[in-house]
């Protein structure tokens, strides 16, 4: 093993000679690079998604933390909205793309702890059943899981069929909850 790291550095060291030792209009070559990376991510920042999200993201951090215990509310919202001039990327937009922001802005940290407390619920009660259905079990907590993952970048809880879907999760973990504590008597 040390001779193969002894022959990893003495390569390395031998790359970065070669490197070092290359006589090219290193300038033209890094804005050759550079160029075309600044441009992405100028335009990212700006128009792109990824620019928008974040901006979605720091107004819903500006917005929590002018009430960060109980949120300003969701009645308050538009209000928010129009007295800050800051918030100019949340005009097209009816959420913030991050689930437990959009809880922070709405309901403060009271919210995202309310919201983390009911995710890991359900998997604490998937969890639990894992001894009379492992296939169950699984399916539950992948799919309580991928909620609990979606919300990084989307808001899964605002719409009709991801509350469909979980209502009828919580249903199917009662009728199996229940069936267990009938056996156990």
């Amino acid at each position: 093993i040390m001779n193969r790291i002894n022959i990893a550095k003495n390569e390395l060291s031998k790359s970065i000679s070669a490197i070092e030792s290359t006589n090219t209009n290193t300038n033209t070559n890094t804005n050759i690079i550079q160029e075309p990376i600044t441009n992405t991510a100028n335009k990212l920042k700006n128009n792109g998604s990824v620019g928008v999200r974040l901006g979605l993201w720091m107004t819903a951090i500006d917005m929590g933390s002018s009430s960060p215990i109980v949120g300003i509310g969701h009645s308050n919202y538009q209000a928010y909205l129009l007295n800050n001039p800051n918030s100019k990327w949340v005009g097209n937009f009816n959420h913030f793309h991050n689930e437990y922001l959009q809880m922070y802005a709405y309901y403060g940290l009271c919210g995202v702890i309310f919201l983390t407390l009911f995710y890991f619920y359900f998997i604490k009660m998937f969890y639990g059943i894992r001894k009379e259905n492992i296939a169950i079990s699984f399916a539950g907590i992948s799919l309580i899981t991928s909620y609990f993952i979606s919300g990084l970048t989307d808001v899964p809880l605002t719409t009709f069929g991801a509350k469909t879907v979980l209502i009828i999760c919580y249903i199917l973990l009662l009728s199996i909850h229940t069936k267990s504590v009938e056996k156990k008597q």
